[in-house]
């Protein structure tokens, strides 16, 4: 491996799994709040966190992007 490889490789795994904001989860999955709303209700999506200040896994967000096309 490369010098340098695992940092790099564990830095690209905690941006992966950082947790985001409903903003900035509906501008990656290109969504309104209501939609995003519906992803949620539907079991789509599922926030961590209270009411108002739910936060979202990255990584799971650009998963359901890839599934949305």
């Amino acid at each position: 491996m490369r010098e340098g490889g695992a940092e790099a490789a564990g830095k690209h795994a905690s941006m992966r799994d950082e947790l985001i904001g409903r903003e900035e989860a509906m501008r990656l999955l290109e969504v309104g709040e209501e939609q995003l709303q519906l992803m949620i209700d539907d079991g789509l999506l599922t926030p961590v966190g209270e009411s108002g200040q739910e936060r979202f896994s990255r990584a799971k967000l650009l998963a359901v992007r890839v599934l949305r096309g």
